[in-house]
């Protein structure tokens, strides 16, 4: 069992919520997407991604993985194949896509994955690192120097990502296992990032120990800013006793 704290919303701008998430403390398990598409198809690619994933862990659980890495890829994967084929059954749907940006904690290891540019940071003694790489045009720019970190917050083209769920019928998913000895983790879509700094992210929850709170005050923070975009955190204190 872990402290945890989450809130969504829609922001002040957006008709509906196109975010998604999934929090299990007792399995460790922590689930956050933004969809993407026409009238609520973004909804309904976020929430298919979720589920698949919750579904495939459930079916899995009689399994023992010395590497839970390939049951998160698998389970990804899955969740790509079966938004794809919904997207090409229903006109409505086609061009829907996803997000993800999913976390496990199992004894001394934390495994993420991500697919898009939801993130994952941690708080540390230096202060809050992100532990993930923006799938998205911005981000490419940047390591091609071609763009500064400060430029590419306001660039028009920030919001373009280049990797999604849903989009093709294969997907490359980032996978990665991180010594975990505790401490806090944060889960977010790309409508909080947008809107506040790492500094004033980090400055919240590391004055704020308790996660719900957190959740309440940067949600808040961001609609005080103007709520462009659906905006979810999960934020995963400690292990309870």
């Amino acid at each position: 069992m872990f402290k945890v704290g989450y809130k969504t919303d829609k922001g002040l701008v957006r008709e509906n919520n196109e975010d998604s998430f999934y929090v299990d403390d007792k399995k460790g398990i922590f689930i956050v997407a933004d969809g993407m598409g026409g009238h609520k198809a973004g909804e309904v690619a976020s929430q298919m991604a979720v589920e698949t994933i919750k579904e495939c862990f459930d079916k899995n659980t009689a399994f023992v993985y010395n590497d839970y890495s390939k049951l998160i890829e698998k389970a990804i994967k899955e969740a790509n194949t079966a938004i794809y084929k919904k997207a090409n059954q229903d006109e409505a749907l086609q061009g829907m896509g996803t997000t993800i940006v999913f976390a496990l904690i199992k004894e001394d290891k934390l495994y993420l994955a991500h697919v898009g540019d939801s993130r994952a940071y941690m708080l540390k003694e230096r202060g809050l690192k992100l532990l993930t790489e923006d799938h998205s045009l911005v981000n490419d720019l940047i390591k091609q120097g071609k763009l500064s970190p400060e430029e590419a917050h306001f660039h028009p083209m920030r919001h373009v990502i280049t990797r999604a769920l849903g989009v093709k019928n294969e997907v490359e998913v980032d996978v990665n296992t991180i010594p975990y000895k505790g401490g806090l983790i944060l889960l977010c879509t790309d409508g909080l990032t947008d809107m506040l700094e790492d500094k004033e992210i980090e400055e919240i929850v590391k004055n704020t120990p308790e996660p719900q709170k957190a959740c309440e005050l940067l949600i808040g923070k961001v609609n005080e800013r103007g709520g462009r975009d659906n905006v979810t955190v999960v934020v995963i204190g400690e292990r309870e006793p």
